[in-house]
């Protein structure tokens, strides 16, 4: 449901934002329609990611359905960004609609099919490989932020489950909240 409560949360928060900070820290992805509709609340046209396999290459454009498609957006991320989150972040960054800062993401670029095994046992197969708009792949390099920032240690990431300890430790938020003029 990805999709459908960011877009409901978007338009919610939307009226008398001045910016988005987007945190995919620690996100290791999802369904790459949830990315897609990501991507089109902020891109009015264009192609959102492409795939390539055996069986050809296919081109996946935004929807066409944008929400926002002037507001200034920072993407958290770090090496545990992974798969769709990687996909909507690079996305993003590529067609200059957002900035990353944290940490190089992990570096999944490809999409795989499971398969049960008669055992019990399961297969991945990887069966195609994604690419950004810009035709660069991520795998096995990750994304590069725009700002690379390191946490002093862990754990002091902002803490939404428990909010009331603050983001002071949290240099990256706190960077994202600079760019946006916070």
């Amino acid at each position: 449901t990805t999709a459908q409560e960011f877009t409901a949360q978007l338009n919610a928060n939307l009226p008398g934002s001045k910016g988005l900070i987007l945190d995919l820290r620690d996100n290791g992805g999802g369904y790459v329609s949830a990315a897609q509709t990501v991507i089109s609340s902020f891109v009015s046209s264009g192609e959102a990611f492409s795939t390539k396999g055996r069986s050809g290459s296919q081109v996946t454009d935004v929807t066409g359905k944008v929400i926002a498609p002037k507001l200034p957006i920072v993407i958290l991320v770090n090496r545990n960004t992974a798969s769709a989150s990687e996909i909507t972040s690079g996305s993003l960054q590529a067609h200059h609609r957002a900035v990353l800062v944290g940490t190089r993401t992990y570096g999944k670029g490809s999409v795989q099919e499971d398969f049960t095994l008669p055992d019990g046992g399961d297969l991945h197969l990887t069966i195609q490989h994604w690419y950004l708009p810009n035709g660069r792949t991520i795998q096995s390099v990750g994304l590069r932020p725009n700002y690379d920032v390191n946490l002093a240690s862990g754990g002091q990431e902002f803490d939404v489950v428990d909010p009331q300890d603050g983001y002071a430790t949290d240099s990256q938020l706190k960077r994202a909240l600079s760019l946006l003029g916070g």
